[in-house]
């Protein structure tokens, strides 16, 4: 359960600051304030909707696919945003709407993140693993001011951060998170002669817990 809370927490911190930090600067994409905020908070309505509909009629659609479609969307647009802002290539039109859609996805794994770990961990440890994640997500909200300060250095090494932090996050969660999708929740913790063993034991339990419904 170590690694299960520390992935979350690294991808809440990374989450949080890619989040906050195009919201603290969204004068310097191309259009005004307004418009640009409300085709942010349009597109994550959207995008919520849409995907919570899919992981309810989909059942073959867990959690952890959708995350990982969120983080690669996110990985994806940043490094075409990098790419652009790095050379002469593409406009500021294009590099608004990749990058608030980016954002706008930041609110997807956000959602997910909470929905998987209210799955995984047992009733009588859950909410202070939840109270763990989200306190390390704050500090993520304290830092994401200064990412853009990077770009005195090199206009692209903000992108750059982002899009080495969440391939680092992407390899992470893909080793370290089950699928929780219609899984038995547990009630109790591990005995403590399983404490310290590889969680493999524990992915193959939750694995067999699987009634076939969604939680």
């Amino acid at each position: 359960m170590t690694k299960w809370i520390l992935t979350f927490s690294y991808g809440l911190f990374c989450t949080a600051v890619i989040s906050y930090a195009m919201a603290f600067n969204m004068e310097q994409f191309a259009g005004t304030i307004y418009i640009n905020s409300a085709f942010l908070g349009l597109f994550r309505m959207f995008l919520n909707l849409s995907l919570g509909g899919l992981d309810y009629f989909v059942k073959g659609l867990g959690r952890k696919k959708l995350h990982q479609f969120a983080i690669s969307y996110v990985v994806t647009m940043t490094a075409v945003v990098l790419f652009m802002k790095s050379t002469s290539y593409g406009n500021s039109t294009l590099i608004t709407l990749a990058t608030l859609s980016a954002a706008g996805f930041c609110s997807q794994m956000f959602v997910v993140i909470g929905v998987i770990s209210s799955e995984l961990f047992p009733t009588s440890i859950r909410n202070i693993a939840a109270s763990f994640t989200s306190t390390v997500a704050r500090f993520g909200g304290i830092v994401s001011p200064n990412l853009f300060v990077l770009e005195a250095y090199w206009i692209g090494l903000p992108y750059l951060v982002i899009v080495v932090c969440m391939s680092i996050y992407l390899v992470l969660f893909q080793l370290n998170i089950p699928e929780t999708k219609s899984a038995v929740q547990s009630d109790a913790m591990p005995e403590k002669s399983e404490w310290g063993r590889k969680s493999k034991k524990g992915d193959k339990l939750l694995k067999s817990k699987t009634n076939g419904q969604n939680v």
